[in-house]
């Protein structure tokens, strides 16, 4: 029987930023989008240098998002747990900040598996998830219910984000060092308050002299310090093929 291709679609546009998996079995099962309008606002229209640098930070997390929204079937589970697949996979998904795995049945169909023997891969479910546990097996019963949980998931984790970003801005009129805060993994990157908003000066950019500094201003001062940092880069914005 020939296997199903699934696809990894990347595209860039002028201004946005997307990542989906497709299954030639089941159709699209996850999508992820980011748009640049906030950090062009105030250019009144879309400055290329920073377009191709935004476009080069946030592809790498978008792509992580939609893998781990990629939902499993019951059969998938079983065969990645009994091969060892899953078990490297989860190790990967605990390097994000927050991930899941999420099934597409319930879990008393582990017991009604055909062709594995149904104890196997609940002890295999099991040891899975004492050794990866913040990376937590979800069954949803159907695809409908994994999507919606899948939804109501990436909507607590942003809201998350969000908390974290204002508690930010308020250790920012504190203390005066901005804190930048990314839903994806790595390091936090710092500047002073003052250093970013020199720079917006000289760069034409209205910002106020007290309180927090925009989200936009910040995230066009990084981007303008990646740039600077790598002037051997491509600024090349065209539409990416599939991969």
């Amino acid at each position: 029987m020939q296997r199903q291709a699934i696809i990894l679609g990347i595209e860039s546009s002028c201004d946005e930023s997307a990542a989906a998996v497709y299954d030639g079995e089941r159709g699209l099962i996850a999508h992820a989008l980011h748009s640049q309008v906030a950090l062009h606002a105030d250019y009144g229209g879309v400055v290329p240098e920073l377009a191709s640098r935004d476009h080069i930070r946030k592809v790498t997390p978008l792509v992580r998002e939609v893998l781990a929204q990629s939902g499993k079937s019951l059969d998938d589970l079983a065969g990645g747990l009994l091969d060892g697949r899953i078990r490297h996979q989860a190790a990967e998904l605990a390097g994000l900040p927050r991930a899941a795995i999420v099934v597409e049945e319930r879990y008393s169909a582990v017991f009604g598996l055909k062709f594995v023997r149904p104890a196997a891969v609940a002890e295999a479910i099991a040891e899975l998830s004492v050794r990866v546990p913040t990376v937590p097996i979800v069954f949803a019963e159907t695809r409908k219910l994994a999507q919606e949980w899948a939804y109501r998931f990436l909507g607590a984790a942003l809201a998350h984000v969000e908390e974290d970003r204002q508690a930010a801005g308020v250790m920012a009129d504190l203390t005066g060092v901005v804190v930048e805060v990314d839903a994806g993994p790595g390091p936090a990157t710092t500047a002073s308050a003052a250093e970013v908003r020199r720079w917006a000066r000289d760069a034409g950019i209205t910002v106020s002299d007290k309180g927090r500094v925009p989200t936009h201003v910040r995230e066009a001062f990084e981007a303008a310090r990646s740039s600077s940092a790598d002037p051997g880069g491509h600024d090349d914005q065209g539409d990416q093929g599939t991969v």
